[in-house]
Order: C-alpha cells, then structure tokens, then sequence
C-alpha cells in the first residue's frame, strides 16, 4: 500500500524508437483534434506483469499503437515484449487502453481515423493477444463499430478533445474484456457515440 514512507524506484527501460504523435485527421483531411501526445495513459498487472500502452508517430502521416509487457518477478522490472499495431499509411490509432487477465492474456482497444479511404471515419477497434502468441504481435484488430460519417465535428476542435477516456478492463468473473469507446455517427443532435 503506499503510503508517505514508501520507497519509490525509477528504473529505465530502453524500449524500441518512436516519435511524438500527430494530429489525427478526418478522412477529408480536416484534424480531428490536435489535444494529443504521446503519454502511456493507461497500464495494469497480473501475475507478475505490467502491461502499457501510448500512441506513437512513426511517420508523418502514420499513428500507430504501441504496447509493453514488463516483467515484475524478480523485483527489478524488466522489458519483455513489446509491439506496434499499424493500419498503415494514411492511418491515425490513438487513445489505446490495455488490460491483462489471470491467464496473461492481453486486451487492447484503441481509436482509428485515416486519410487512406474516403470512410475512414473515427471508428472503434479492439484486439489482443493470448500468451502463446509470437512476440510483439497482437491478433487482426476487429472493429466496433465503424464510424459512420460527419466529417465536421462541431465538438471536436484543433484543442478540443477525441477519445482520451477510452478503456479496458477484465472481468473478474471469467477474465473478457469490456471495452468503451467513442465512434463518429450521423446523429445531428451528437455527431460522436460511445460504443462498449
């Protein structure tokens, strides 16, 4: 429990090269929200690991999903995995959150936009990874749901906000996972949803 006497240790993980994120734009070009970084906002633990998730840039017209998975046994953390979730080129995933259940399985949900297609809209995804996956990989991302439109997001400005309360979490009573997110829609009264 922490408390004013706890201990405190920083240890530094050297992790792979990544930029700071860019805005994320409409599939008209317009930015969705420029209020972004590349912060790890959301991490959790099971059975001796802490998983973490950020978006990063790695190219000036790329956001991709980067995660960790650190090792807490030894009592000195250490770096044992780590990956990327990209849909390419023209395509921007930001505001990911990460969980990890009892059987060190993996859950991720995250925000994608794009310039790549005319109906990339901000969408919602998920994907994840069971234990005996390969290193650094995460299963095909599914979408849930699909933005639906309205590229002039009257809440959404350049210091307005996207989707920086989406999440993860287990269940504790089979260990899924519940994800919440937002999506654009055509609704005129609110052009974004919240999916779960």
């Amino acid at each position: 429990l922490l408390s004013a006497s706890s201990p405190l240790t920083t240890t530094n993980l050297i992790v792979n090269t990544y930029s700071e994120v860019i805005f994320t734009l409409n599939p008209n070009g317009r930015v969705i929200t420029g209020n972004t970084d590349s912060r790890i906002q959301k991490a959790a633990a099971a059975n001796n690991t802490l998983v973490a998730t950020h978006s990063i840039s790695v190219s000036s017209t790329e956001n991709d999903v980067r995660w960790y998975a650190i090792d807490l046994s030894s009592g000195t953390p250490v770096l044992t995995d780590q990956g990327n979730i990209s849909a390419g080129d023209g395509t921007y995933l930001m505001y990911p959150g990460i969980d990890i259940n009892s059987n060190s399985g993996i859950g991720i949900t995250y925000i994608r936009s794009g310039t790549d297609t005319s109906t990339d809209y901000m969408s919602m995804y998920v994907t994840g990874r069971a234990s005996s996956d390969p290193p650094g990989t995460m299963e095909t991302p599914v979408i849930v749901p699909a933005g639906r439109g309205v590229t002039t997001y009257s809440d959404f400005t350049a210091s307005g906000r996207e989707g920086d309360l989406t999440g993860i979490s287990v269940d504790p009573g089979d260990g899924s996972f519940w994800a919440a997110s937002q999506y654009a829609n055509t609704d005129v009264s609110a052009n974004w949803g919240t999916a779960i």
